[in-house]
């Protein structure tokens, strides 16, 4: 490289850094907020192999569309589903299109370059006196997941929409709206009413099938959960946690001179590979029953909550099972019996399987200390 393309390298670099400090300066808090998030969140989607905008915006997890549906309004209908969070929402695009909104050349301009702006449908200028600043907030905020159909999707959070719906009956009574504005207010006023005597969590779960599902969830835990606890009886004996110790490259012998209780590590291996297998979301209620205080411990062993005359039946042949599969692989195999074990055996957690590739022990663990 020549020592001109050099110079002008590093005083293009210099010119940038300057640049990027005078435009963060000039930027709005808004719009500071959404670049460092976005930030942190392309950043995570690196690390991870997911694209940034189906990052989950509390867990980091893939979000996708676990029931979809369509709500019926009158003679129309709005597209919803529920994803693997259990967030509700509605379609973007169904949404725009039932209260008749697109947005101008001038809005998905500047949504095109990146630049902070409400989503179409509130996005008018008469509309804005209408708007809290905590609406704001969570319009700036959009859902983005995978649909069934395997496409990318957007929408809005169900729990929002009655608030969007109250801007526009707010501006139909200010007057001031033009004729064909008031016939969006007037559907907006018309799914307002439709919510009135019905949560729209409910209308969606309904409409999307997820109500049955959570029916069925429900006939699982009578089955399975006991209705008080039961007393303690040993049941993880010593065999299932040498077996596990053994996969691990773990010393037995240390562990039991020297330890009480197993670690962390070892109550999550537990989880993966007994509680999540026995039935839809019984770890999840078992968890929620039985939960951690400040020091991070349980009062109870998660199976006195399970039902005598089943759950716990249930819970000593999945074990048994589980040994034998582990007993079949040598010391150090965690990954090879974890993989026999979880096609085997899919986890029945609510809306999701947990990776193969379980976290390997770090040599702190390994070693005791």
């Amino acid at each position: 490289m020549s020592k001109v393309s050099v110079h002008a390298k590093a005083l293009s670099k210099t010119g940038a850094s300057k640049g990027g400090k005078a435009r963060a300066l000039s930027l709005a808090p808004e719009n500071r907020s959404r670049i460092a998030r976005n930030a942190v969140i392309a950043r995570w989607s690196r690390q991870k192999g997911i694209p940034a905008n189906l990052v989950g915006r509390n867990s980091g997890e893939l979000l996708r569309a676990l029931n979809q549906g369509a709500l019926p309004i009158g003679k129309l209908e709005l597209n919803c589903a529920v994803l693997n969070d259990q967030t509700r929402v509605i379609s973007f695009r169904s949404f725009s299109k039932f209260l008749k909104v697109k947005g101008s050349g001038t809005h998905w301009k500047k949504k095109r370059e990146g630049d902070y702006v409400l989503p179409e449908f509130v996005s008018a200028s008469y509309l804005e006196p209408f708007i809290d600043n905590e609406l704001k907030g969570v319009l700036q905020k959009p859902v983005t997941y995978i649909a069934q159909n395997g496409q990318e999707a957007e929408g809005i959070e169900a729990t929002i929409i009655p608030k969007i719906c109250d801007v526009w009956v707010k501006a139909l009574n200010a007057g001031g709206l033009t004729e064909i504005r008031r016939e969006t207010a007037e559907r907006a006023y018309k799914l307002l009413s439709a919510l009135a005597n019905v949560g729209i969590i409910s209308l969606i779960d309904e409409a999307t099938g997820y109500q049955k599902q959570k029916d069925a969830y429900q006939k699982i835990l009578e089955k399975y959960i006991a209705p008080e606890i039961r007393p303690w009886v040993k049941t993880f004996d010593d065999d299932f946690y040498q077996q596990i110790y053994r996969l691990l490259g773990w010393d037995w012998a240390a562990y039991k001179s020297t330890h009480k209780n197993h670690s962390q590590y070892v109550g999550k291996l537990t989880n993966r590979i007994i509680y999540e297998k026995l039935a839809p979301g019984i770890l999840d209620a078992l968890q929620e029953l039985n939960p951690k205080d400040t020091k991070g411990n349980r009062r109870i062993r998660h199976h006195q909550n399970l039902s005598e005359n089943y759950g716990y039946i249930r819970l000593i042949k999945h074990l048994a099972s589980v040994t034998t599969i582990m007993e079949q692989y040598g010391d150090g195999e965690i990954t090879q019996a974890l993989h026999k074990i979880d096609s085997r055996y899919p986890s029945l957690t609510l809306d999701y399987q947990m990776s193969l590739d379980f976290p390997i022990a770090t040599e702190k663990i390994k070693k005791l200390d």
